[in-house]
């Protein structure tokens, strides 16, 4: 069984991590009034079935891009999983990105309460 910790951004500049480590990201499949996706644990448990590590596991919000307010539209909601650097390519293959990839497409991320879906401070 997976342990999934939440935890808050460090600074403007998104979280630390350790060195050889890195942060992934895939989008959480959630649909405005229908449901909330997928939770950090099942995102979670699809990278360590593969054989990745995952360290910690965050919920997020993207930032520099539009979701209009209508039921049934995509949500900006993403998880985030801290992995070793060395397994990027592993989670690649299952869908999850690099987190570098948002800044590349001029966007962002705001760690938020996985619960409530508020920025945390």
């Amino acid at each position: 069984m997976a342990t999934v910790l939440f935890a808050r951004c460090d600074g403007s500049d998104g979280l630390r991590l350790v060195r050889g480590d890195t942060l992934v990201y895939v989008d959480r499949g959630a649909h405005q009034c229908q449901s909330d996706g997928l939770s950090p644990e099942a995102s979670a448990q699809r990278l360590i079935d593969a054989g990745v590590d995952v360290l910690k596991s965050y919920c997020g919000q993207r930032t520099g891009v539009v979701f209009p307010t209508v039921c049934g539209a995509p949500t900006g909601d993403i998880l985030l999983h801290e992995i070793r650097a060395a397994n990027l390519p592993d989670a690649e293959r299952l869908g999850f990105q690099n987190v570098a990839a948002l800044a590349a497409a001029g966007q962002g991320y705001v760690l938020v309460d996985c619960t409530t879906r508020r920025p945390l401070p």
